[in-house]
């Protein structure tokens, strides 16, 4: 159940940036994907398999095409649910920023 509101929580965090067009001069559609990591107790024996669907995730994206062309793919990770975190960053680290 963690894993598929973690895949959701991903995918609901897909934020295409620009349209594409077919036009070979114009740039590649941007698609920007934030990722966000339970990192609980609970998620221990669950993290491998999430990483395993994330990485599945990320890699269909990246094999997509919009508008004839490839997107610029970003991808941006994030962390909630431990001790380690604090109110002021409502609970939430950035681990990684968009990158390509």
């Amino acid at each position: 159940m963690k894993t598929s509101s973690l895949i959701l929580s991903a995918l609901a965090l897909l934020l295409p940036s620009q349209t594409a067009c077919a036009d070979p001069d114009k740039p590649a559609p941007r698609v920007q994907l934030a990722i966000l990591l339970d990192t609980s107790g609970s998620m221990e024996g669950l993290i491998n398999q999430a990483r395993t669907q994330l990485w599945k995730i990320v890699n269909e994206f990246n094999t997509a095409r919009r508008g004839g062309l490839t997107p610029e793919l970003e991808v941006a990770l994030y962390e909630y649910g431990n001790d380690s975190l604090n109110k002021e960053n409502q609970w939430v680290r950035q681990i990684c920023p968009l990158t390509r």
